[in-house]
C-alpha cells in the first residue's frame, strides 16, 4: 500500500525523532518528497549528537546545577531534559523491540 504524502511526511518526522536507528530511510524519504538536508537547514548527525550528549549531561549534574539551570536557562535545562526524556524512551522501545 503507498503511503500519501502526508503520511510520509509525518513518518519522516518520526523517523528524525528516533535518531540514528533509522537515517537511511529519513534520508530515502526526504529524497522521494524532495526535501533537501533534514529539513530544519542543518546537520542531521549534528543534532543527533547534541542530544546524545544533552541527554549524558543530564545524570552527569547534581541538583543544584540541575535548578541553577532551571532559574537562570530554561531554554537550555528544557533542551536537556528533553533529550534525557526521549534517550530513556527510545531505550525502552529498542528492549522490546529486540527479541
Amino acid at each position: 500500500m503507498e503511503l500519501t504524502k502526508e503520511q510520509k511526511v509525518a513518518k519522516l518526522g518520526n523517523l528524525e525523532k528516533a535518531g540514528k536507528l533509522y537515517l537511511d530511510e529519513a534520508a530515502a524519504l526526504r529524497k522521494e518528497l524532495g526535501i533537501e538536508g533534514d529539513g530544519g537547514g542543518g546537520d542531521m548527525t549534528a543534532t543527533v549528537e547534541k542530544r546524545d550528549q544533552n541527554a549524558a549531561l543530564w545524570d552527569k549534574m547534581t541538583p543544584a546545577e540541575k535548578m541553577e539551570l532551571y532559574s537562570n536557562d530554561r531554554e537550555r535545562w528544557n533542551a536537556i531534559k528533553d533529550a534525557y526524556e526521549a534517550e530513556g524512551i527510545r531505550k525502552l522501545f529498542h528492549k522490546r523491540s529486540v527479541p
